[in-house]
């Protein structure tokens, strides 16, 4: 069981002390493996300072980092609560798997999040920012970036969930601008950049309400150095809106 930690990181001083108890319960304590055969967990503590290269080469992106290894270098990453409580029962957990969990040698475990849900914003010019971050860790901002993929992205008037229920009733010109940032994937190159969607509205007016289509223009921005990647959505209101009517035909109108 190694602890990959930095001295600087104040979830690593936080740690310690939980640390110094989980060694000297290894000590006393065997795990079953896959096989039913009790085995020693050995505790090893590494200095990602003053061993840099050697957690560059793990993919450590985080302190504190547990992670496990078999004697055939297959290993498995901690990423519940940094306690007793649910570090000894994962340990257990992960010893007697005989591959579920557990990453080849020299394997790499990209890491992320899926948001979803709503909020209100006011109908004026304003940005949403989402920024990496892990609570439970100081991440590595060279090992970090903010490539995503936008599963959905739209605007509605409060009340409704989404436009997607207005589109049988709008015209495909219209329902084409709606959500165009659906299904598209945006990637950074850099550990320091910052994606920034720009994006220009416009309210579409029709019998069934209100609906927001808009426009996109995005970029990569370099950030300072050291800090850690986000993601920025720039939106801005036109100051006219469009209205979408209807106007029926008798049927002979179409026959003379």
């Amino acid at each position: 069981l190694v602890n990959f930690l930095s001295w600087s990181c104040e979830p690593c001083q936080r740690f310690s002390p939980e640390w110094k108890v989980l060694v000297g319960e290894l000590q006393a304590k065997r795990v079953a493996d896959e096989k039913g055969k009790s085995a020693l967990v050995m505790p090893i503590k590494v200095n990602c300072v003053q061993s840099a290269d050697l957690c560059k080469d793990q993919g450590i992106d985080g302190f504190p980092t547990l992670r496990i290894y078999k004697p055939d270098g297959y290993f498995v990453d901690f990423e519940e609560e940094y306690n007793l409580k649910t570090i000894v029962p994962w340990l257990q957990r992960v010893a007697s798997a005989a591959s579920f969990g557990w990453s080849p040698p020299g394997g790499r475990f990209l890491g992320g999040c899926n948001i979803h849900g709503h909020m209100k914003v006011p109908r004026v010019p304003g940005h949403l920012e989402f920024a990496v971050g892990r609570g439970a860790q100081t991440l590595v901002a060279e090992m970090t970036n903010a490539s995503h993929t936008v599963n959905h992205f739209s605007f509605a008037d409060p009340g409704r969930s989404h436009s997607r229920h207005l589109l049988p009733v709008q015209p495909g010109e219209v329902t084409q601008h709606n959500a165009p940032l659906d299904r598209k994937s945006f990637c950074t190159l850099k550990n320091n950049e910052v994606y920034e969607h720009h994006l220009k509205l416009v309210s579409i007016s029709s019998i069934r309400g209100i609906t927001y289509q808009f426009v996109h223009f995005g970029r990569a921005a370099v950030a300072q150095e050291q800090s850690l990647p986000h993601v920025r959505f720039h939106y801005d209101f036109e100051p006219f809106a469009i209205r979408v009517g209807y106007e029926g035909k008798r049927w002979y109108d179409f026959a003379t």
